[in-house]
């Protein structure tokens, strides 16, 4: 394909493709504040984290999409909690160290908001993160 020989090209589909991620969490927000919206916001969540997780593999070497995976992870459990599906939710949580633990066994810098939440993950996952492959316990999405 074309944009795949050109960079700029394939940086401004991977932009475009960012850009839908957040609007579909912003639609997941907006959805889960309504009396019966909490499975149509985990939808619409889920759908997120598929475009994130893709982003994330086809741009390995980009800290900036690693973050959006890890960050639409984190989004992912709290609709998973908000519709009863704890185990999903804590998949989702799994997910988001899964992505932040190697970033930060690196040395690489990282804001403050993912430093804290790698830190309150680790109790819970840091043991589990040395069994699992590298995707993550949720990689079948990726």
């Amino acid at each position: 394909m074309l944009r795949d020989k050109d960079p700029d090209n394939a940086s401004k589909a991977a932009q475009a493709a960012r850009d839908v991620s957040v609007a579909l969490e912003r639609l997941s927000k907006t959805e889960a504040q309504r009396p019966d919206g909490a499975a149509r916001a985990l939808a619409l969540q889920l759908r997120s984290l598929e475009i994130a997780l893709q982003l994330r593999e086809r741009n390995p070497a980009s800290w900036f999409y690693h973050r959006t995976a890890a960050v639409a992870y984190f989004l992912s459990a709290q609709r998973a909690q908000a519709a009863d599906n704890q185990e999903l939710a804590t998949q989702c949580l799994g997910g988001c160290y899964a992505v932040l633990d190697p970033l930060i066994q690196a040395g690489m810098e990282i804001d403050a908001d993912m430093r804290g939440r790698h830190a309150e993950l680790a109790p819970q996952f840091a043991k589990q993160a040395t069994q699992k492959p590298a995707g993550g316990p949720m990689s079948k999405l990726s």
